[in-house]
């Protein structure tokens, strides 16, 4: 590894209790379950008021709660080991990713006792908090790293899902989080002060050693990343109703889609990209049989070239062969030809003529032969 980027609350400070009692507080002013606000503190405050209180002006009030919490917090203090490691690192090989305002990261890394560092992003960097991964791509691009290169350490299931879709590596410390919580991370310790660091000035990789272990074995690479668009509104209940019938173990595994693509860029870039590229509008139409393998599926029209011309940016290439589609039967599902057979006649001839629009992407990532989540890139409104 050649950087550490830290989450601040819960991995280096002690914080978690200030910010979990504003947050109390400022739901019962509201009128809103105190239990479902605390729940998603791993969001910016700006989203926390969008999703919480949508009446409200999100900046403005995301501002006077940053203000709320400085005069509030005062008894934060310093987790075991956090100190000791950032006083071995470079100043230029660390960082930290917090999804709170930079006023009160300053502040409790002050009350902390702790340097602050030349790469720190706040809130006001990235307007999307955790779980998506743009505060850790930012990190490492500002530490002129590639992600695969730098460490996360975290607390949450939202922070260790963000920093794995930027590509890192990532320990999560269970100072916030019991362990069985934290099991998609590449190893879990019980404090920092079980990590030992090998390290020197020059640009050598730091070796990380965690209960005996080295970051090569840490390290756990994707071999294969797809992005597939999730369906929203009245056709997913009309696709989620007709998958449940002819594929219940598909649809219990993956959500309604449409799979735009099959290999990705890294992840920064697809970040960008996505980033940059307005909304893709679409059209699903007849439901029809493939004739090469067995399976059914609703064709979807690309009217505006949309997805042809995403596509294109983010592959480098036209491929003709691709045929945007939306599986209602799944390949590996078919168990005989009766089956599908049966499927077929009821589905035959079934038209959904629905427009819709895809406003993000999922991002799935194969590690050790299963699948999971790494990201979820929205497309970018401000590019219409």
């Amino acid at each position: 590894m050649q950087a550490i980027v830290f989450d601040l609350d819960g991995v280096l400070v002690d914080s978690m209790p200030a910010i979990r009692a504003y947050w109390t507080d400022w739901a019962n002013r509201h009128g809103i379950s105190p239990e479902t606000v605390v729940a998603s503190l791993y969001l910016t405050a700006e989203e926390l008021v969008r999703r919480f209180a949508p009446s409200l002006d999100a900046v403005a009030e995301a501002r006077a709660t940053a203000e709320g919490q400085a005069r509030m917090e005062t008894g934060i203090t310093p987790l075991e080991g956090g100190r000791e490691l950032i006083d071995r690192l470079p100043p230029n090989r660390w960082g930290v990713v917090t999804s709170g305002r930079r006023v009160l990261a300053l502040q409790h890394l002050a009350l902390g006792y702790l340097p602050v560092p030349s790469v720190l992003i706040s809130a006001e960097d990235t307007p999307r908090g955790k779980p998506d991964p743009a505060g850790y791509l930012l990190a490492a691009e500002r530490l002129g790293l590639p992600p695969r290169e730098c460490l996360a350490i975290e607390d949450s299931p939202a922070g260790v899902r963000a920093a794995r879709g930027a590509g890192m590596t990532v320990i999560a410390v269970t100072n916030t989080h019991p362990s069985n919580e934290l099991a998609e991370a590449d190893t879990v310790i019980d404090s920092l002060a079980s990590l030992r660091l090998t390290i020197d000035q020059q640009q050598r990789p730091i070796e990380v050693i965690a209960d005996g272990r080295t970051d090569i074995e840490l390290t756990s690479e994707s071999t294969r990343r797809i992005a597939i668009a999730p369906l929203v509104g009245p056709l997913s209940i009309r696709i989620d109703e007709l998958r449940r019938r002819w594929d219940p173990r598909m649809a219990e595994r993956i959500e309604s889609h449409l799979t735009v693509l099959y290999e990705t860029p890294a992840p920064l870039e697809l970040d960008r990209l996505v980033s940059a590229t307005p909304p893709l509008r679409l059209r699903a139409r007849e439901i029809e049989r493939w004739t090469s393998e067995p399976g059914i599926f609703v064709a979807v029209l690309d009217p505006y070239d949309d997805l042809r011309r995403f596509r294109i940016s983010a592959l480098g290439i036209d491929d003709p062969a691709y045929r945007p589609h939306i599986t209602l039967l799944h390949r590996d599902s078919v168990t005989s030809p009766r089956q599908a057979d049966e499927a077929w006649t009821a589905l035959r001839g079934e038209r959904l003529d629905a427009d819709f629009v895809v406003t993000e992407l999922v991002v799935y990532e194969e590690i050790g032969g299963g699948w999971r989540e790494a990201a979820r890139p929205r497309f970018g409104l401000d590019a219409i």
